[in-house]
């Protein structure tokens, strides 16, 4: 409610733009050990192995703060997405068509169904290179240069130097309403999982393009965190070693033992995974990006996309400069009114900043 009514009196003075939203969720660590109803073990964005909370964050087109929820740690960040907008929308009588930009995370079939087929909304996603996301097929074809089909076009700075390059899936369509378009047919299914016993697949396609793209700074990022790992690793000269590695001091409570299928015993051998290794290495430095918008031009959708840029700093800011953990309250109802403090004091951070010192 709070937040409803900031939003009204923000809308007075400056309208707001809510043709694309930006989203995004992170969690907070707490300085107890045992889990409440409220706060719950979960995946942590540090490593943290206590009790965590989640925090979904939403802003407008201008990146300001528009809405925001927490949920215990142990709960899946993805569902906020589709809740979030769907309240956005109703509380603020947002009737048109809202481009949603979030990151590889939140990209799942239920997600884009939610947009494309219920809300009959936009989506730009992140999408994973590597795993089972994409076929080899496609893995391919990210990295080929081999003609006109899959031409690299550079973005240069004013000097020269590059910035990034990308290319576009080339499904060109020759007739009806998308002809001539840059357009994939992409296939997806999700299962419900509201009725457990429910075993039925929701199958839908959407017309979607695909953008790939190659940043040089991030592919040396990238490659320089990679070659740290490995020779971290390569400095574990044992399976006991690795264990004590990832466990700790715990590691003394466990006897290390191997048998054959015959139960005889058989000494551990490790190794570096140099495959994957590769694999990685290989792709430093690609995106994917997966949008609806199959008219828009492929540069614009990579900036809109980068303006996610502002929702990872509004973390940092609740994180660091307006000090917002870790957190020592307990209470549910306190640790959101913390939080909501927090929230507030970033919405007018990011007015001063954006409308009143023109950013």
């Amino acid at each position: 409610k709070y937040i409803e009514i900031i939003n009204h009196h923000i809308n007075d003075i400056w309208p707001r733009n809510m043709e694309k939203v930006y989203f995004d969720c992170t969690n907070y660590y707490f300085e107890i050990d045992l889990e409440t109803d409220f706060l719950r073990k979960g995946p942590s964005k540090e490593n943290f192995k206590g009790p965590i909370m989640g925090q979904a964050l939403l802003l407008d087109t201008e990146q300001i703060p528009l809405d925001t929820e927490f949920y215990p740690g142990n709960e899946s960040e993805k569902p906020y997405l589709r809740k979030r907008v769907e309240n956005m929308k109703s509380r603020n009588n947002v009737n048109g068509r809202v481009i949603q930009v979030a990151d590889k995370g939140l990209n799942c079939a239920r997600n884009i169904y939610s947009a494309v087929v219920e809300a009959n909304d936009g989506y730009i996603f992140s999408k994973s290179i590597r795993g089972r996301s994409l076929s080899k097929d496609e893995q391919d074809w990210i990295l080929m240069d081999d003609n006109e089909l899959n031409k690299w076009i550079d973005v240069r700075d004013e000097i020269g130097n590059l910035i990034y390059k990308y290319k576009t899936s080339k499904h060109i369509v020759r007739s009806g309403k998308y002809a001539g378009k840059v357009v994939d047919y992409a296939k997806y299914s999700y299962k419900c999982k509201i009725n457990p016993e429910d075993e039925s697949e929701t199958e839908f396609t959407v017309k979607e393009k695909r953008i790939v793209t190659y940043n040089p700074t991030l592919a040396r990022k990238q490659r320089a965190e990679i070659n740290k790992e490995v020779e971290k690793l390569k400095k574990i000269l044992s399976y006991k070693t690795a264990v004590k590695e990832d466990i700790g001091d715990s590691a003394k409570y466990i006897n290390f033992e191997a048998k054959d299928q015959d139960g005889k015993k058989i000494k551990i051998a490790t190794s570096l995974n140099q495959e994957k290794i590769d694999a990685d290495l290989k792709f430093a430095g690609f995106n994917m990006l997966v949008t609806s918008e199959i008219n828009s031009d492929p540069t614009e959708i990579y900036k809109i996309y980068h303006n996610l840029w502002r929702i990872e700093e509004s973390f940092r800011l609740m994180k660091t400069y307006l000090e917002s953990r870790p957190a020592f309250v307990s209470d549910e109802d306190t640790i959101k009114g913390h939080f909501l403090i927090c929230y507030i004091s970033l919405t007018l951070i990011r007015l001063l900043e954006l409308k009143i010192f023109k950013d």
